[in-house]
């Protein structure tokens, strides 16, 4: 799996989580590493990392979900889409709780590895407390 840190979480994820998934050959990125800018738009990221075998993103921007363009981009790829769409996941990050947030994510690596393995262009809430993750 590479896993795409969406720009609305801080880049320092991707180099906690990325040691950990190169055990497995897999691969942790933040998207300003990516594709070298911050300013490109969702369906242009989508498009352009969907095509990657194994790919999927984890994000807290909801709008993927609710704007028709974006939604029709993801949906035209396999890439598998985790949300950290709970007030929780968002208040680690305000609070600056990043050591909390890393440390949940990595309880649940597992999880997520075997979803993104699917490849079947799956949407995934990913809850704080619970090691099941939920389709979208």
């Amino acid at each position: 799996m590479i896993l795409l840190i969406d720009n609305n979480l801080p880049p320092v994820l991707a180099d906690i989580l990325n040691p950990l998934a190169q055990i497995d050959d897999h691969k942790v990125i933040h998207k300003r590493n990516e594709f070298g800018r911050t300013d490109i738009s969702d369906i242009e990221w989508i498009e352009a990392f969907g095509i990657k075998k194994d790919a999927a993103f984890l994000t807290c921007d909801t709008n993927i979900l609710k704007r028709p363009l974006e939604l029709a981009a993801f949906r035209k790829t396999q890439i598998t889409g985790f949300w950290l769409k709970s007030k929780s996941w968002k208040q680690y990050l305000r609070q600056r709780e990043l050591h909390i947030l890393a440390s949940k994510l990595i309880l649940r690596w597992p999880t997520l590895v075997q979803a993104a393995e699917l490849g079947t262009g799956q949407a995934y809430e990913i809850p704080p407390s619970s090691q099941k993750l939920r389709g979208i």
